[in-house]
């Protein structure tokens, strides 16, 4: 049996905790995150749902159970090594290292890269390489996923040339797809997809090219060329959507093997019946369901899971299972 953790007159014993999104308002959002999931959002063009984040422009807070109304940052704050992990807060601290969304392209976003590790340091922060999966596309909906095979200097002129779309890579996706883009990739969503994406813990976004429009007050927004230009990784070839295939049948559970976030590997899981699933103390794990309903069993209860609910699973739940006819994202650490 469990023992509870004592901090500051709190007991903590654990259990699945879910958080209330936090909705971001966009030039290029819609309405298909309150549709699709049918949520009670009453704004339009919410363009980024964030579900699960520890962030000071957007922090999570718990909604169920005994900590409903705590911030992630408190819970981890009191209870590190129960909620992170002894693994994970011995390498990132009180630092959620994961930010989760969900990405309702409407309308194309910008043309866009971010900074790597290696470029992010210069500054002393962290880079972002992300992961999407395609919960939903219009018939050949497309991606920008790199630039076509050109040197540094004829991408700069075509930038002062106004030439940039023509440089772009299209890739054709479709729902199930995992795209994986590691910092300094060129890249963007274009419109007709609903996406999950999960990333470092990083905000850092430069703009290349934004189709030449304007926000509502006539304004076209800022660019960040030169420090794009520095963050390109120009001999980057990342791995195409259709890499991600490598599937284990778990009695009539499949587990769908997808790219790999720093120390996470993030899969796709579909279960008919029911997942047992085990933490060991070293981290924690994250279930993001994307289809259909069930629930989660663990020592003490259970909670319904439904369509677009993000669940974070403290790294001291030990024995829970996933229990129902779902399709959801599954992240856990490599060596777990």
């Amino acid at each position: 049996m469990k023992e509870m953790v004592k901090d500051a007159g709190l007991s903590f014993m654990p259990y699945p905790l879910k958080f209330k999104p936090v909705y971001k308002k966009m030039l290029w959002g819609g309405n298909n995150i309150r549709t699709y999931f049918q949520r009670n959002i009453t704004e339009q063009k919410i363009g980024e749902s964030w579900e699960l984040c520890c962030r000071e422009d957007g922090m999570s807070v718990v909604e169920n159970g005994k900590f409903q109304g705590k911030t992630l940052l408190e819970l981890i704050s009191r209870f590190q090594d129960e909620i992170l992990g002894t693994e994970v807060y011995k390498k990132y601290g009180n630092a959620f290292p994961l930010f989760y969304k969900l990405i309702d392209a409407n309308e194309r976003l910008s043309v866009q890269v971010h900074p790597d590790d290696a470029y992010a340091a210069l500054d002393g922060g962290s880079g972002k390489d992300e992961m999407w999966y395609v919960i939903r596309a219009a018939r050949n909906a497309k991606l920008i996923y790199g630039l076509k095979d050109i040197r540094k200097s004829e991408f700069i002129k075509a930038i002062q040339e106004s030439r940039v779309s023509q440089l772009l890579k299209e890739v054709v996706v479709k729902a199930g797809d995992f795209i994986y883009i590691p910092g300094g990739t060129v890249h963007a969503i274009l419109d007709g997809l609903l996406i999950a994406e999960i990333q470092q813990n990083c905000n850092t976004t430069y703009r290349i090219y934004d189709w030449d429009r304007t926000d509502e007050a006539g304004n076209k927004r800022e660019l960040h060329i030169d420090k794009a230009l520095r963050t390109i990784r120009w001999d980057n070839h990342p791995p195409t959507p259709y890499e991600f295939r490598k599937t284990k049948h778990i009695g009539k559970c499949v587990l769908r093997c997808g790219p790999c976030i720093k120390d996470f590997q993030i899969f796709e899981l579909t279960t008919h019946g029911e997942f047992e699933r085990k933490t060991d103390f070293r981290s924690f794990e994250v279930v993001m369901n994307l289809y259909g309903s069930g629930r989660i069993r663990y020592f003490g209860g259970q909670m319904d899971l439904f369509p677009g609910d993000t669940v974070l699973i403290p790294a001291s739940l030990e024995r829970y299972s996933l229990k129902g006819s779902m399709k959801m994202l599954l992240t856990q650490m490599k060596s777990a």
